[in-house]
């Protein structure tokens, strides 16, 4: 009986140890499950930070590219403008103008003489003797016909 208490207490002392030692195993191996993790969760941050960077970089230098080409185009056009405005002094070619306002006033002329013949005649539409457009050569009776 003496070599059976110490059997007894060693066979008590393997089964502790051994659900102690597993669960210390299982816990150790969780933390590094999750640092493992953890780190991949932040690898894959950081490169999707990096990718973002990139693509905002790229979208800042296309921006800054067309703000160059509308300043210059800008500047250009206020130039340009600048230098018509200078030229303003200087004699211009007419453009068909002498042969247009002679045309227009005889035409004018034209317009006001025959104002002037017709002032005393009414339009054949309100003519008071029935000539105008809207007579109607079959008068209709005020009578549905059904």
């Amino acid at each position: 009986m003496d070599l059976l208490i110490p059997f007894g207490l060693l066979a008590v002392g393997l089964i502790i140890g051994f659900f102690t030692a597993r669960y210390l195993y299982v816990e150790k191996h969780e933390n590094d499950a999750n640092k493992a993790s953890v780190a991949d969760v932040k690898a894959v941050m950081t490169q999707q930070a990096e990718h973002h960077v990139f693509q905002t970089k790229q979208t800042l230098e296309v921006l800054q590219h067309q703000i160059d080409t509308l300043s210059h185009q800008f500047q250009d056009y206020e130039d340009q403008f600048i230098s018509q405005e200078d030229n303003t002094d200087k004699p211009k070619m007419s453009f068909f103008g002498e042969q247009a306002t002679a045309m227009l006033r005889s035409n004018h002329k034209m317009d006001k003489k025959s104002r002037q013949t017709a002032a005393g005649e009414q339009p054949r539409d309100f003519a008071n003797a029935g000539s105008g457009l809207f007579i109607d050569e079959n008068p209709r009776s005020n009578d549905s016909e059904s």
